[in-house]
């Protein structure tokens, strides 16, 4: 029997996040593993392979993989120059009918048989880094249409991929990744068994049992059922859909089919998962966001109300957590709650003074600061410059002095 390939869920995602990007460097071979999302990788620099679907491909600067769940893969750095590596990641349902991410779905995920590397030429590598880097700078703020704003610098990124990525040699086929490929495109029919699968690729059922088994470590029905349930979680973390149409729509014929295969396969039922993993906005549920979010909401809620007298203890009341905890936060961020405070107040300060009529009275009021006083000696610690000379700098830049 082959080696069964590692199941990574859910990576690095927040919990109700579409979306995740990062850096790294990465110096020993990742195993072999299977996602339930999609995955895109950029070598920044150094060499290596990355075997997907049983086929080696060489890595070098300027090489991109994008990995769809049906493929399998490892990478294998050189131990003499590490792969220096941007990745972004995106969850399947963005390229539903109305996801995020619609417009490449079709080519993903039906009608192209692209290679999953493909080489970035010299001339767009630097531009191809920049999208990597606006798509991190994204992640860390929180603020309106942000996942849109991520989608469309990811879509960006696809379609590069796509331009630059040749077709797929048919002598390369393997048929359990297509068998694989297949039901992840099909696993919506509440009707598929082994035998159609055998039927539209021309094998006979025990055929394509003994090639999953052999390959994947699964039976069809055990395949079937995690791809089903998968993508149950994404609906269920995503959308308000009722848990019964969630079911019927990822193929099961009833409720309690629907229910029995949840529990068997994740533990708790769908309505436990949603409770669990959904976070709606500020309520109850906002201990389900990672520390990164947490502190993107933070900063959000600080910009709505950084005029107002706020504190960490009410910044607290309003995240159900406590003082303690939020500090950790803002610690692990190089920072804390009067800093960050204090940074956005300036920011906000900044705005009025270009504002030639404001008094310096108003504009330390319109901030939030307590007294002219405070505002002079924070403006001055932030930007060793005096409001009156921040707002002389600024009309000498832009051409208005009397000078």
């Amino acid at each position: 029997m082959a080696q069964k390939p590692a199941f990574v869920d859910t990576q690095n995602f927040g919990l109700d996040d579409l979306f995740f990007a990062d850096e790294l460097t990465m110096t020993r071979p990742f195993p072999l593993h299977r996602h339930s999302f999609v995955e895109i990788h950029y070598i920044r620099g150094g060499k290596g392979n990355e075997v997907i679907n049983g086929i080696a491909y060489p890595l070098s600067k300027g090489s991109m993989s994008l990995k769809m769940p049906w493929h399998i893969h490892e990478i294998i750095p050189d131990p003499k120059e590490p792969l220096a590596i941007a990745k972004c990641s995106f969850r399947m349902c963005v390229l539903d009918d109305n996801g995020l991410m619609q417009s490449v779905s079709s080519v993903l995920a039906q009608s192209y048989n692209y290679c999953p590397v493909a080489q970035i030429p010299a001339e767009e590598q630097e531009a191809m880094e920049t999208v990597f880097k606006r798509i991190m700078g994204e992640q860390k703020r929180y603020h309106a249409m942000r996942e849109e704003a991520i989608a469309a610098l990811m879509t960006q990124i696809v379609i590069c991929f796509l331009r630059y990525a040749k077709e797929e040699d048919e002598a390369n086929a393997h048929t359990g990744y297509d068998l694989l490929r297949l039901i992840n495109l099909r696993y919506r029919e509440p009707d598929l068994t082994c035998q159609k699968v055998a039927e539209m690729v021309h094998y006979s059922e025990s055929q394509v049992a003994r090639i999953l088994e052999a390959q994947f470590g699964l039976t069809f029905l055990e395949l079937l059922r995690e791809i089903r349930i998968r993508n149950a979680c994404g609906l269920l973390e995503t959308t308000d859909y009722p848990v019964e149409s969630i079911g019927l729509w990822t193929g099961y014929h009833s409720r309690d089919g629907f229910y029995n295969a949840f529990l068997e396969e994740r533990g708790i039922t769908p309505a436990e998962y949603r409770t669990k993993y959904r976070t709606r906005g500020m309520g109850e549920n906002v201990k389900a966001l990672s520390n990164t979010q947490l502190y993107s909401r933070m900063i959000y809620e600080l910009h709505q109300n950084y005029a107002e007298d706020i504190t960490l203890a009410e910044m607290a009341g309003r995240f159900k957590y406590s003082e303690s905890y939020l500090k950790k936060v803002l610690k692990e961020q190089g920072t804390s709650f009067p800093r960050l405070l204090e940074e956005i107040r300036i920011y906000h300060a900044k705005k009025e003074l270009l504002q030639e009529s404001q008094t310096m009275e108003a504009v330390s009021k319109a901030a939030g600061f307590a007294s002219q006083e405070t505002f002079y000696r924070t403006f001055k610690k932030h930007t060793d410059l005096t409001p009156t000379e921040y707002r002389r700098q600024m009309q000498v830049d832009a051409g208005i002095s009397d000078k």
